[in-house]
């Protein structure tokens, strides 16, 4: 993204139950003080814009529109924001958050450029998703959820190894 847009940071938010998670990012002191932050939807944020009008937000000056830019640890840098919906099979899924300390820092051709960059973050997200999503089902039962035959013997030898390994004991109840 640096490459596309010039920034001093910006966030990947995944949209879950009513509220945007960052889940991932860049430009940040402490990252473990960013991933989680959440921000409900419908909310007074502006990434409640991105989500509902499902468009680009560029704000080059938030701490006009939205003051508590000014109170939030990790967004108090913030002096230009431009906020990006991911958007896969017409489906919202998150946003993507570009941040820079320059008022006025970003143009027309950023949002252009970063809208490209988000609709390949977006199909990524989802391919990562599907993925995770075949491999569970690969080891689980539909119906129950439940490890299949194969997924079982394969951690039932595990633990038997490190049983072994270990000289500890071991034991199973199968219902």
């Amino acid at each position: 993204l640096a490459f596309v847009v010039p920034h001093d940071s910006a966030s990947v938010q995944l949209l879950r139950t009513g509220e945007l998670e960052i889940i991932g990012g860049e430009g940040w002191t402490d990252p473990s003080t960013v991933i989680g932050t959440r921000f409900p939807i419908p909310g007074n944020n502006p990434n409640t814009r991105v989500i509902e009008t499902r468009q680009p937000l560029l704000l080059n000056d938030p701490h006009e529109i939205y003051p508590d830019f000014r109170i939030i640890k990790h967004a108090a840098h913030i002096r230009s924001w431009l906020g990006v919906p991911l958007i896969v099979h017409n489906q919202i899924i998150g946003l993507l958050a570009i941040d820079s300390r320059e008022v006025n820092h970003f143009s027309q051709d950023d949002i252009q450029l970063a809208s490209a960059f988000a609709s390949q973050v977006a199909v990524a997200i989802e391919n990562a998703r599907l993925f995770d999503e075949v491999q569970q089902l690969a080891i689980t039962d539909g119906l129950t959820g439940l490890y299949n035959r194969r997924s079982f013997m394969e951690l039932a030898q595990s633990e038997f190894e490190r049983a072994r390994r270990y000289k500890r004991h071991l034991s199973a109840m199968m219902f």
